[in-house]
């Protein structure tokens, strides 16, 4: 069966649509049923109207703002990173102290936990301060970011570490503030390619 629609398309909607692209296919349905109460006599169309409305507005309709939303939750996620504390210019006893911070803040609340780092970045300082710092929070969130570790190997990656048991723990019922969803339990964080 032919379609009804494509022989009034370009010549009586399309003008329509050009003209004001915000207008809806039941506008549009009933204008076709206005001009030609036998041809459109119900309202079968209606969806396949809508299809095709919302087809041309998605190739020749207005721009739309893109908009990449960043709401963070509360216990979801972590992120630590080291810094080079060199230019600090600490001394002790007249020789410069050549140390770097471990630095650790949840993106929710914004609590943060700093720790002194003698040597460089390494697996074990990031372990030992990430479990200090969960140890000194009560809870472990769903996911740990940290940035350009030279630790794993001396080549660069990024890292999302995710804790799969945490979704399925009970929610935290001590006092947490706004960080209530951390999970009381403390159970190993896992690197993304080691074995479960």
């Amino acid at each position: 069966m032919p379609d009804p629609l494509e022989a009034v398309w370009e010549p009586v909607l399309l003008p329509i649509l050009e003209c004001d692209p915000a207008v809806q296919a039941v506008t549009l349905l009933r204008h076709l049923q206005m001009t030609d109460p036998d041809a459109f006599s119900d309202d079968r169309i209606r969806r396949t109207l809508e299809r095709r409305v919302r087809d041309w507005r998605a190739l020749h309709g207005p721009e739309r703002d893109v908009i990449f939303r960043q709401a963070p939750e509360p216990g979801r996620m972590a992120l630590s990173d080291f810094t080079d504390a060199a230019r600090l210019g600490v001394t002790i006893g007249g020789v410069p102290l050549e140390h770097r911070l471990f630095h650790f803040v949840l993106a929710y609340s914004g609590r943060e936990r700093a720790a002194v780092v003698l040597g460089g970045e390494s697996f074990t300082a990031l372990a030992e301060n990430l479990q200090n710092a969960l140890w000194t929070l009560g809870g472990v969130p769903q996911e740990h970011r940290t940035d350009s570790l030279s630790a794993f190997g001396g080549r660069t990656v990024h890292r999302t570490v995710r804790n799969p048991a945490s979704l399925s723990q009970p929610r935290c019922r001590c006092r947490g503030g706004r960080d209530r969803a951390l999970r009381c339990l403390l159970p190993p964080l896992r690197h993304a390619g080691q074995p479960q």
